[in-house]
């Protein structure tokens, strides 16, 4: 078990006032003690003044040092406990794939199928302790949402967004869906693996390529559940055009109706060897947990991080508890007037305690910050947020803090936090450093991850470009991380819109990349950039048949 306390000058000097206090009543009690020996004797003093000693007066100076102990010892911060490290999990690797198309946007699924897709992988989400998830999004192409991950909190901001924007290609491709979930999880070495793909089935694909795709995953050993989403009898396609709610129409102005092909994940299942949970079925998550239930797990070790609480409510508690004590007892004979204020000011004194606590904090976070520490700035912003500071500016200050200081992970979540949460006067800036996270994480590998984080960097950067379209900066990051995205051959988004959240906090954004670096990067990207467009061209095209862009 680990004890230990944040400020002990706190505590030393609270055990001084207690000790101070002890001595103080036990001298009061000595001097009343000789005023009423001048009175009489104490056979008269007793029939004078029955409830004189009420109280043994060394009980009463222990209570009241206890309690004056016990209320420092509340300021100091103590916490205790045992922090776990790491712990063991056993689990499946798992990939879920989410039809992203527009179709998915019909309501004959109730509120519609996309809606109900997400609420079903969330509720596969929060059964599934242990296992590692990847997410991805599909329509004319696949994307990877998040790679193969333990952490329900990243699945969670990934699926809130899920949206048809968010793919950016337009169309069903359920080929593209079968081959990039294979393909994520035949990078899992252990235990078995399974691919979980939520779809009307309403794909634009050849038959022969869906069906190739489903072969792959048989040989690759690894489950299939297609899960239906809608109705045959099908629905309509709500959308906005120009302000107003409307309908989908094709090219030929006739209203799209889009219909579950349930006879094609049936086609799909058995060249994979998988199962199939029926567009109609009530509790898919449930169907699809006892699909898997089947799969052998492996075990994992997965960091915890996590931080010993704070328990300044125990002493803070004991101390009002004698205190009651010391009243009742005293209410026995003798009326103490002092007694509520007393215990009003030992309530109320322990969250400007708190505040004051925070508010060095804060200062000394941001001398730090200015003197080109920012480890330690962001250490001193924490410990803010530990004693319950929850401001969008302190949020966005300890990410900004990260970021100088290159620990981009921490960053990257931090600020996340305070673009979706309530709206503040500095949201543009929380988006730019958010964005020139992306894209340093981006920029230093060459792998899917990184063509994840380089289309957030885009998302952001987007984000700002939006509420100012003069920023020179951001516009540079942009085209830094779509330039890069087309050299590596990852695409730069298409037609992706930014997320709707916002907030952040007041503060000075992080600089732009350094013009020679980008300039070097953006160089080698259009060397390359011919080449690049010569590969796509000659790879089988993704976009649906003209016209149906559904």
């Amino acid at each position: 078990m680990t004890v230990s306390v944040d400020l002990p000058w706190v505590l030393v000097g609270g055990l001084l006032c207690a000790a101070l206090a002890v001595g103080l009543v036990l001298l009061g009690a000595r001097a009343r003690d000789e005023r009423l020996a001048r009175l009489g004797t104490a056979a008269v003093l007793a029939r004078i003044v029955p409830h004189a000693r009420a109280t043994s007066p060394g009980g009463r100076a222990l209570r009241l040092g206890l309690i004056v102990a016990l209320t420092g010892g509340a300021l100091a911060g103590p916490r205790w406990g045992t922090p776990l490290d790491h712990e063991e999990r056993e689990g499946i690797d798992m990939v879920i794939a989410v039809d992203a198309s527009l179709s998915m946007l019909a309501e004959d699924d109730p509120p519609s199928r996309l809606a109900r897709a997400r609420q079903e992988v969330q509720r596969v989400v929060a059964a599934s302790r242990g296992d590692r998830i990847g997410l991805i999004a599909f329509a004319g192409r696949s994307y990877i949402l998040t790679p193969l991950t333990a952490d329900a909190g990243a699945l969670a901001l990934f699926l809130d967004n899920l949206d048809p924007s968010i793919v950016g290609e337009p169309g069903s491709s359920l080929a593209a869906a079968l081959r990039q979930g294979r393909e994520l999880l035949e990078s899992a070495a252990r235990g078995d693996r399974a691919l979980v793909v939520l779809t009307d089935a309403e794909t634009f694909d050849e038959a022969p390529e869906v069906m190739a795709a489903a072969s792959r995953i048989r040989e690759a050993g690894i489950a299939l559940v297609l899960v239906g989403m809608g109705t045959e009898a099908g629905a309509t396609i709500p959308i906005v055009e120009d302000g107003r709610p409307s309908t989908k129409h094709d090219d030929d102005g006739i209203e799209v109706v889009t219909r579950h092909d349930a006879a094609l994940l049936q086609r799909v299942a058995a060249a994979a060897g998988g199962e199939v949970i029926e567009a109609g079925a009530s509790d898919k998550a449930g169907r699809i947990r006892a699909a898997l239930a089947g799969l052998q797990t492996s075990a994992r070790t997965a960091a915890a991080r996590q931080r010993v609480p704070l328990r300044y409510q125990w002493p803070l508690v004991a101390a009002l508890l004698v205190l009651a004590l010391d009243r009742l007892l005293l209410l026995r004979g003798v009326r103490l007037a002092t007694s509520p204020a007393l215990l009003t000011a030992l309530v109320a004194g322990v969250a400007p305690g708190l505040e004051a606590q925070r508010a060095a904090d804060l200062r000394r976070a941001e001398a730090e910050y200015r003197a080109a520490r920012p480890l330690v700035a962001a250490r001193e912003w924490r410990r803010a947020l530990e004693r319950g500071d929850r401001s969008p500016r302190t949020l966005y200050n300890l990410g900004t803090a990260y970021l100088a200081a290159d620990s981009l992970d921490s960053a990257i979540e931090i600020l996340e936090r305070v673009v979706t949460g309530p709206v503040s006067p500095s949201t543009d800036a929380a988006w730019y450093n958010l964005g020139l996270a992306y894209l340093r994480r981006g920029l230093a590998a060459n792998s899917d991850d990184a063509n994840i984080s380089l289309r957030n960097a885009l998302r952001a950067n987007r984000r700002v470009l939006l509420a100012t379209p003069t920023d020179s900066a951001a516009r540079w990051n942009y085209e830094l991380a779509s330039r890069t995205l087309e050299q590596r051959g990852g695409g730069a988004g298409g037609g992706q819109r930014p997320d709707h959240a916002s907030g952040s906090a007041n503060g000075e954004r992080a600089a732009a990349l350094p013009q020679e670096q980008a300039a070097q990067l953006l160089d080698a990207a259009s060397r390359e950039e011919r080449d690049t467009r010569a590969r796509q061209q000659a790879g089988r095209p993704t976009n649906p048949a003209k016209g149906r862009d559904w």
